[in-house]
């Protein structure tokens, strides 16, 4: 009896930990969004960003520091967002955050999307973010400001086995099971609270809003370029180039683009998929890729 108390005590323990820990994450975020008001997007882009930290950019993935340290102040309007979903690797070191956004000019909404970004925690304790990935689409209609934010929290990382993970593998793993253009590889890894981005789409979330996306014949590719996994080993990231050619009676077209898939570790299901983003367009000409 005093074994199972402990135990029940523990994991009571845990889950408060994890909900401070999903709350910190949270509040990056929203600390980030705070200050892209109160001073200018591109002050905190440099804030939150490290030397490492990627952004698209003419359809590749890149070093995101650089460009904004050669922007001019943004005061032309305002960059405005607020997560919806949030989740925290078991070790504390890794997060993601995923939710609405919208550019004002004069107070005018003028354009739409959502964001996507995964976090990683710094010696220091500051949170910077690894990949910062969204879309853009029209207007939902959606009041969003100050979201009930949905938490993710990690289960207790005593009872997952420290095994090495090949998070490139699962990710190339879903990759062959939708080579042929079929979605029902989706189905079989998806985490019931997966987010899924595509370029000029709202966010498909509900069941009946991913059946109508797996409908779709489209053959999806994608190169792994990197990853960033916790030290947990619970959850982490896999980001690189992709391709989406659709089929239709007449031709194929292949457009080109980035991804990034979010996976989490379930103690029972293992390795599913939380998000994923993937912008493509058509192949931007060489003389405009510089």
């Amino acid at each position: 009896m005093k074994k199972f108390l402990l135990l029940v005590v523990s994991f009571f323990i845990f889950s408060l930990y994890a909900q401070a820990q999903v709350k910190e994450v949270i509040n990056t975020e929203r600390y980030f969004a705070k200050m892209a008001l109160t001073k200018d997007t591109r002050a905190a882009f440099l804030a939150f960003m490290s030397e490492n930290s990627l952004l698209e950019n003419k359809g590749k993935l890149v070093k995101g520091r650089p460009i904004y340290q050669f922007m001019p102040p943004d005061t032309s309007g305002k960059l405005i967002w607020d997560p919806v979903v949030a989740t925290i690797a078991a070790s504390g070191d890794l997060g993601y955050t995923s939710g609405p956004y919208k550019f004002q000019v004069k107070g005018k909404d003028v354009a739409f999307g959502d964001f996507a970004t995964v976090w990683e925690k710094q010696a220091d304790g500051k949170w910077t973010f690894v990949i910062d990935l969204g879309n853009s689409h029209g207007n939902t209609g959606i009041a969003w400001m100050e979201n009930e934010v949905k938490t993710i929290e990690p289960a207790a990382e005593k009872n997952q086995k420290r095994e090495k993970v090949d998070l490139i593998k699962i990710d190339q793993n879903l990759a062959a099971k939708i080579q042929p253009g079929t979605p029902a590889g989706y189905q079989e890894i998806l985490h019931p609270a997966a987010r899924l981005l595509r370029t000029g789409k709202a966010p498909y979330v509900s069941e009946a809003e991913k059946k109508t996306l797996f409908t779709e014949k489209t053959n999806l590719k994608f190169k792994p370029e990197g990853y960033k996994l916790a030290a947990a080993q619970d959850l982490g990231v896999v980001y690189g180039s992709c391709t989406a050619t659709t089929q239709d009676s007449e031709k194929d077209t292949t457009l080109t683009g980035v991804y990034m898939h979010v996976w989490r570790k379930d103690p029972i299901k293992g390795w599913q998929l939380l998000h994923e983003s993937i912008n493509v367009h058509p192949p931007v000409p060489p003389a405009e890729q510089k």
